[in-house]
């Protein structure tokens, strides 16, 4: 793994703490949702076999059926409370990522902000840190879900079948493998999106300000049609860039063929053909029941984790655009740092000349002002005379070519 990307990974994961306690609760809800499982496994299992095997009258079956329904609502709340915490989380830490933005941009100032168009300042402020939410609100909390989930179901399938603990656990990181496989690359083609959509913002906010010029010369229409197309081929790229659908469907056939090895296994010890697994005592309808029920929340987990692949090469794409805009400003050696502003403060200038990096004369030259504490002073002069740069140069944003 290289620098640039270890670099990105930990900012994003720095950025997390913003979330506040959200993130605990989706991981804890969804833990929970997987206790609550294990309940609902075993009122189904119960209740199968003591209908089958058993023959056990209706009236026994009480407290199996009035758990069930209760474990499915339970779930369901849960699953509520795990997609309202995602979402808040994120909305948190997108907040806060945005507040820093718009800091910095103050800090920069208005020479800076000056110079950037306006659509990518705006594409990088709203659209590249909205990129991130998928990143904080299912791909965070489910990588943690990975692992607490199956371990738990692990736990419960080896003191019934070791050998049905044993394929769950052969065959659950081929899934992973498989969405890295069909997931690389996914970094770059958003970071292409990021651009067309930035290259797409340009050309529409440049076309609506010309309008007036472009309706005087009749060919509005024409530019109409340019946007259009514009759109249609971004839209074609994002269907492009989308790799969740197939990691969904590569994901789902290989969780599918490993419940359905997991289900031979189980049909076959029934028939008697297999006697390995079973702990040197009789499988029960009960025990494989249990298993099976619990065999697609194994994987489910896995299987969601694929879904939001692409939000983790997303977010990858949109830090990547971030990280140098919130980068801290070099110090300045000239500026003492130590130095503390008075209460009243009064400023003199000597002989100052100000020069912007794309103008070779001046915009200040040789200037001497002295103001007192105090003092309030009004600067007046026509368009081009240097009121914004002295402006500027009071509030740091533009250094000195000459003078103190």
């Amino acid at each position: 793994m290289t620098q640039d990307k270890l670099a990105l990974r930990r900012w994003l994961a720095s950025q997390a703490r913003h979330g506040g306690c959200w993130p605990y609760i989706t991981v804890v809800s969804g833990s929970a949702s997987t206790l609550l499982l294990f309940v609902q496994a075993w009122a189904i299992a119960s209740i199968t076999q003591r209908m089958v095997i058993d023959k056990t009258a209706f009236d026994d079956l009480t407290v199996p059926l009035l758990i069930l329904p209760l474990a499915f609502c339970g779930r369901g709340a849960l699953a509520w409370v795990k997609t309202e915490a995602a979402t808040r989380g994120s909305v948190q830490v997108r907040q806060a990522i945005r507040s820093q933005l718009f800091h910095r941009i103050g800090e920069l100032g208005p020479l800076w902000a000056r110079r950037q168009h306006s659509a990518t300042l705006g594409n990088r402020v709203w659209d590249q840190v909205d990129s991130l939410h998928g990143y904080y609100a299912d791909y965070r909390p489910q990588r943690v879900l990975c692992l607490i989930t199956p371990l738990l179901i692990l736990i419960a399938v080896f003191p019934l079948n070791w050998a049905a603990g044993l394929i769950l656990l052969v065959t659950a990181p081929f899934i992973p493998l498989n969405m890295a496989m069909v997931g690389i690359g996914a970094k770059q083609r958003h970071q292409a999106q990021f651009q067309e959509m930035t290259r797409m913002s340009r050309h529409f906010l440049e076309a609506l300000r010309g309008l007036p010029t472009l309706k005087l010369f009749g060919v509005s229409r024409a530019q109409t049609e340019v946007v259009y197309e514009v759109s249609e081929n971004f839209r074609a790229r994002s269907m492009r860039t989308t790799a969740g659908i197939p990691i969904l469907y590569s994901a789902g056939v290989f969780s599918s063929l490993s419940i359905a090895l997991l289900a031979i296994y189980i049909g076959f010890i029934y028939l008697g053909h297999f006697e390995f697994g079973v702990w040197g005592r009789e499988l029960t309808l009960f025990a494989g029941m249990f298993i099976l029920i619990l065999a697609p929340d194994f994987y489910q987990p896995l299987r969601d984790l694929g879904t939001h692949y692409h939000a983790k090469a997303e977010a990858e794409a949109a830090a990547e655009e971030l990280i140098p805009l919130l980068a801290p400003p070099v110090p300045d050696a000239t500026h003492n740092h130590d130095w503390r502003v008075p209460e009243r403060l009064g400023v003199t200038l000597e002989n100052v000349t100000c020069r912007y990096a794309d103008q070779h004369s001046p915009a200040l030259d040789k200037v001497s002002l002295t103001i007192r504490p105090g003092e309030t002073l009004a600067v007046i002069g026509p368009s081009g005379a240097g009121k914004s740069t002295l402006l500027n140069l009071l509030m740091g944003f533009c250094r000195l070519c000459q003078g103190r």
